[in-house]
């Protein structure tokens, strides 16, 4: 049984810990360490599970005393093959990775400050039954898109099958998912395609999946207007509000050195290349590039070679090496003389590419990408024309969202991880990507400023440091109660607060509210207790005063918060007293809530709400 090698330290900074477990494969792990980044931020305590090789990655975030690695590895895996493209099996992988329920049930049994809540990845849905053991709530992490996550619920809950399991043309369609998206069931997803019923892992697996679903919430690496009807869709199918899109998660546009080395040390010198792509005009600039596993045939780069050739555009292409479980020839070969027919105008770079670096320059604007989920949040992030090449997984689905939904892209090639694009068509749109003013481009642009356009928030972080404590005593840092306001009216920024606030308040007592989807304080003022409480209020209520007959009355509601029902006899000295301290706690609600109506989109009549429950009280 594996054993920690880092234990993740106490909480002693302040904010409520929390439990982050990213699955260890680059597309899954440098998304979640960004949301960690952020979160970090919002004042929260955060312990990272992460495997001996993905500990380097965590390096940028260790100088904060508020995170702490926990390094596990599962049992039987062998030294250096923690990567999932090393391992043959993905379905076996997860399944491994349930073998480290034990060791940390032992380390949070063992913690001196424990997590208050578990944010995993979605491949790690046992963790849910980890949360549920230990009565915590649980978060998905979504690497993937809404869409993907949509189509995913439904199948396994159903799990899809064909007529003709040889006809691997045979369409399957989803009628209950909005747009009625059809693929070819050679698109889905190989797991689906080849799943055992009753072969051990495979129902781990899938019982792991359908655990995803009985989640608390649900968070993901996209936002609003990429995805707002599968947003919304998830919400209904559900049954809850507890969805949250906070992406894109990426490096600040402010940041300089951040991007450079996200995910990894750059293969090419990253001054040569800035200095290669500050010569070139702007958008003139054509990104190759497959993501971190996927090696071209070597047709399919003898293809892309001679495009790139005949096309006469500028581009950077990043070659992969072969791994294991490649076909023989299949190592990504540069046919010979290619190099120098076009220097100049050509950039190579064998190894791991700074892309987020990449896409943002001015010169860069078409990208062909393999349409994982983290290349396409970063191409369109970075406002570029979207060449699409999927090859497996959940890239058919992210391919046809772009192109036949959003329309912000072309299709390269759509076939099997042996097809070959036609040579015309690709030298065609190699070169259209970069010339001229494209429809496509300015839907692309559009969908850049939505995914950058998130509002300032500026609240206390006082919100954020209640762990210990009782959610009422939030109340005099921010009051969100009476704003009839959904996560689908929040920016970027307001939407990761909710999710930290849910996180930090969830295993708090304290009412909640279907509007918001998350536990959320009443507006508590002195002589108020919160609707979650029976009987006598906790004396460290921050704002309780003791009614003059002794034990209150029932909670009774009154405009935005809870108020002792005033017992019979008591006297005017007593209500004055209550008075005074419920006018000071007033004003400070007024003070915070006309600081949140910049970035929250409440409607008049809840501000006016509020300004005449203010005035009210100015004159008692």
């Amino acid at each position: 049984m594996s054993t920690p090698d880092h234990v993740g330290g106490s909480s002693s900074s302040g904010g409520a810990h929390i439990l982050v477990f990213p699955y260890p494969e680059p597309g899954h792990i440098i998304a979640l360490i960004d949301l960690t980044r952020l979160l970090l931020t919002r004042g929260l305590t955060v312990t990272v599970l992460v495997t001996p090789n993905h500990l380097p990655l965590l390096q940028p975030l260790l100088s904060s005393t508020s995170i702490h690695p926990l390094v596990l590895s599962p049992p039987e895996t062998p030294p250096n093959t923690n990567n999932t493209s090393s391992i043959p099996g993905i379905v076996s992988h997860v399944c491994r990775y349930g073998a480290l329920y034990e060791p940390i049930l032992h380390w949070f049994n063992s913690h001196p400050s424990p997590p208050v809540a578990i944010l995993s990845d979605f491949f790690l849905g046992w963790t849910h039954h980890l949360a549920a053991n230990l009565g915590l709530p649980r978060l998905v992490f979504w690497a993937s898109g809404a869409l993907t996550a949509s189509l995913s619920n439904h199948m396994w809950r159903d799990l899809p099958k064909i007529s003709d399991p040889a006809n691997q043309n045979s369409t399957i369609s989803f009628p209950g998912i909005p747009n009625s998206p059809t693929f070819p069931w050679w698109q889905m997803s190989h797991i689906f395609r080849y799943f055992k019923e009753g072969d051990k892992d495979y129902e781990i697996f899938r019982d792991g999946m359908v655990a995803n679903t009985k989640s608390w919430g649900l968070v993901f690496n996209s936002f609003t207007e990429l995805e707002r009807v599968y947003i919304d869709h998830l919400k209904r199918d559900l049954g809850h509000n507890r969805v949250w899109a906070v992406g894109p998660l990426l490096p600040p546009l402010d940041d300089v050195a951040g991007p450079a080395n996200r995910g990894g040390s750059s293969s090419a010198p990253t001054d040569e290349l800035m200095a290669w792509l500050d010569s070139k005009p702007g958008d003139s600039v054509v990104y190759i590039c497959f993501g971190s596993r996927v090696v071209l045939t070597s047709k399919q780069v003898e293809v892309l070679a001679v495009a790139l050739e005949c096309s006469g555009v500028h581009f950077i292409w990043c070659v992969k090496k072969s791994g294991r479980g490649d076909a023989e020839g299949d190592a990504g070969f540069i046919p010979d003389g290619f190099e120098d027919r076009v220097a100049g105008r050509g950039f190579l770079i064998r190894g791991w590419a700074p892309q987020v670096t990449i896409l943002r320059h001015r010169a860069v604007g078409a990208f062909v990408t393999h349409c994982g989920w983290n290349s396409v949040l970063e191409g369109l992030a970075a406002g570029v024309l979207m060449l699409t090449w999927p090859r497996g997984a959940d890239q058919f689905t992210n391919a046809k969202l772009l192109v036949d939904q959003l329309g912000v892209g072309f299709r390269v090639c759509e076939g099997g991880e042996q097809n070959v694009p036609n040579l015309d068509e690709l030298t065609r749109l190699l070169a259209e990507s970069v010339g001229g003013n494209r429809a496509e481009r300015e839907g692309v642009v559009r969908l850049h400023e939505e995914a950058w356009n998130a509002p300032p928030l500026t609240v206390s972080k006082t919100l954020l440091a209640v762990h210990g404590a009782t959610a009422a005593t939030a109340a005099g840092a921010v009051v969100l109660t009476g704003v009839a306001v959904g996560s689908e009216a929040l920016g970027r920024t307001s939407q990761l607060l909710l999710v930290a606030w849910a996180l930090v308040l969830t295993n708090r007592a304290g009412p909640h509210d279907s509007t918001f989807g998350v536990p959320f304080v009443r507006a508590s003022v002195p002589g108020s207790v919160p609707a979650a409480y029976s009987g006598s209020p906790p004396a460290s209520h921050p704002g309780y005063v003791e009614p003059a007959s002794g034990s209150p009355e029932p909670a009774r509601p009154i405009g935005l918060g809870w108020a002792w029902a005033e017992p019979e006899g008591s006297g005017r000295v007593a209500r004055q007293r209550e008075a005074v301290v419920r006018r000071k706690a007033m004003r400070k609600v007024v003070r915070i809530f006309m600081t949140l109506r910049s970035c929250v989109k409440c409607d008049e009549v809840k501000r006016d709400s509020v300004r005449n429950i203010y005035e009210g009280e100015k004159s008692i």
